[in-house]
């Protein structure tokens, strides 16, 4: 059912393209300014009383792996088959801010980044919140709603990237080097 590709879904894909590209981190490079080893990639972020090296490692380690499928997911949504299609993209767009948020909240912060951590997990938590009426308008086949929706999408995403700018530089004052935020590496 090609009804539902209306310009919205096109901008919608552009704008997660957008957001998921405002790091620029590659999670097999990432260092810390504390002389961690680099992060893995891997999506199961471990806990453990963190220092700084470490907690940088392991939040770049799951924000790059988010930034990686985001961006794939968002080229898929760009052209999808069907309605049914796409549906499936934007509900595994939306697993993957609910994995990130799981992520990142599996890690522990050292004592002087929990307010840091606190506000990315918010950060996350806000995008998803405004992914759910797009899923829905999608569910419902209800264009008007559609276009409306990825248009608070877009507002939420470009809100998105300025705060994970913000909190990358933040986290750059602290001493905590994660490039997928933008802060360097």
């Amino acid at each position: 059912m090609r009804s539902i590709r209306i310009p919205a879904l096109l901008a919608l894909a552009l704008v997660i393209g957008l957001i998921a590209g405002c790091g620029g981190g590659d999670d097999s490079t990432s260092s810390s300014t504390s002389g961690a080893t680099g992060a893995t990639g891997d999506t199961g972020a471990t806990t453990t009383s963190a220092d700084s090296g470490d907690y940088a490692a392991e939040v770049d380690a799951a924000i790059s792996e988010f930034n990686k499928n985001y961006t794939s997911l968002g080229k898929e949504a760009a052209n999808p088959d069907s309605a049914d299609d796409y549906l499936a993209t934007v509900n595994s767009l939306q697993d993957e801010l609910d994995n990130v948020v799981s992520n990142l909240n599996e890690i522990t912060p050292p004592e002087d980044a929990a307010d840091f951590q606190d506000e990315l997990v918010t950060a996350f938590e806000d995008l998803g919140k405004a992914l759910d009426p797009v899923i829905q308008a999608t569910e419902d086949k209800d264009q008007q709603a559609l276009l409306s929706a990825a248009g608070d999408f877009a507002t939420a995403s470009t809100t998105f990237a300025q705060e994970s700018l913000k909190l990358g530089q933040e986290a750059q004052k602290q001493g905590y080097d994660i490039p997928s935020l933008g802060s360097g590496g």
